[in-house]
């Protein structure tokens, strides 16, 4: 889903796309090189643990108005996720999808490979990554965001798989700081007995 979204949509890496279109297409091309290369594994190694690393993006409406949209941009950070484990997206997702040139047929394609377990769901975790969204289109950091934990608790409980803070980073001056929060998030996971690995 990242990068898919920096590469074909935001314009920020590889493709410089600014498009749903080319969002899609970039999304196609690094969900068809992530199974292949799963199953490349696999093939050697049946037992290997697959670990896909992604954001763990959240967006959260700024006004009334804003709700669908911010409702959408949550779901489709799911994308990658879901085409990769054999979920379905959910219905606007699916549209959204077709609209831009990924069809029904193709998404049965990516479904049917989809990688079983064991698999690790990895999380990229940034201070960007919770986000208030205007109806516009507009978006912004959360001046108060929940945390690693509470956005961990969706992929959670969306997949059932263990999760593992893949990435992050902060700015040395909020380094120490961010660290401690986001290890103090994982270890209160871990401690509620949900699955976080690494």
């Amino acid at each position: 889903y990242i990068t898919a979204l920096f590469s074909g949509k935001r314009g920020y890496w590889n493709e410089r796309g600014t498009t749903d279109a080319a969002f899609v297409r970039a999304l196609d091309t690094v969900l068809e090189c992530g199974l292949r290369g799963a199953a490349v594994i696999r093939s050697a190694q049946p037992d290997a643990v697959i670990m896909q690393s992604d954001a763990c993006d959240s967006y959260a409406p700024a006004s009334v108005e804003a709700e669908p949209l911010a409702a959408f941009l949550s779901e489709q950070a799911f994308v990658g996720f879901d085409l990769t484990l054999g979920r379905a997206p959910e219905e606007p997702i699916l549209a959204w999808l077709a609209d831009n040139g990924m069809d029904a047929r193709r998404v049965a394609s990516l479904l049917d490979r989809a990688v079983r377990e064991p698999f690790i769901v990895g999380l990229d975790y940034y201070d960007g990554n919770e986000r208030i969204v205007d109806a516009a289109g507009q978006a912004r950091s959360d001046p108060s965001p929940g945390g690693f934990a509470r956005l961990a608790e969706r992929w959670l409980d969306r997949y059932g798989l263990p999760v593992m803070l893949a990435e992050t980073n902060m700015t040395s001056e909020r380094a120490v700081g961010w660290l401690d929060a986001c290890w103090s998030d994982a270890m209160q996971l871990r401690a509620a007995g949900q699955p976080v690995v690494g």
